[in-house]
């Protein structure tokens, strides 16, 4: 799947709220709660010696944090394709911590770029929920299209297509969820039956 094709199938499972707040709140602690999955995910693999069923497990974990960037982007008006970030250069322009860690391979420096980053993306949310701080936008879709240029160096490093990522993400939504988002179906999660 291409970058440009998955924000749409991915909004189509999202469980949408009448407000920006609420919106920019359900992607953040998206966000946080899956950088930390992946982070576990990846100790367990590092454990096991790289098992073959860790790496499908970081996969996944790498596709579920791309859609809450897909919300966070959906929700601020951005195109999610335009987030990830392929020239090497600008890469380095804006974090050169990323820069190194992707030169290294190193799994656990990535890990630590991309707490990072969610940690930006969830100060710039906090600010605008707790003191009605206006978001920086600029700099909040930086942190973001950081984030989801991380994921897609982890997915390389694990030997992962990013674009493979996306298609399987999309793959277990679809099964989740049928024909669109319901509560119902989000409690069920029949892709885990």
């Amino acid at each position: 799947m291409q970058t440009n094709e998955y924000q749409a199938l991915a909004m189509r499972t999202a469980k949408m709220f009448p407000t920006l707040h609420a919106n920019l709140d359900h992607a953040a602690l998206g966000i946080g709660s899956e950088t930390g999955e992946l982070a576990e995910t990846i100790a367990g693999n590092w454990m096991e010696l790289s098992d073959s069923q860790g790496v499908v497990n970081i996969g996944e974990e790498c596709g579920d944090g791309c859609w809450y960037a897909a919300l966070a982007s959906d929700t601020m008006g951005w195109k999610f394709e335009d987030l990830l970030i392929t020239d090497q250069m600008v890469v380095r322009d804006m974090s050169f911590g990323l820069h190194k860690a992707s030169q290294t391979a190193s799994p656990a420096a990535l890990q630590l770029m991309l707490t990072a980053f969610s940690g930006e993306i969830l100060t710039i949310v906090k600010g605008f929920q707790v003191y009605n701080k206006t978001p920086d936008a600029d700099k909040f879709k930086k942190h973001l299209s950081l984030y989801v240029t991380t994921l897609a160096y982890m997915a390389e490093v694990h030997g992962l297509l990013f674009a493979d990522v996306l298609d399987a993400n999309i793959e277990k939504l679809r099964k989740r969820f049928p024909d669109k988002y319901s509560d119902a179906d989000a409690l069920a999660r029949a892709d885990k039956a």
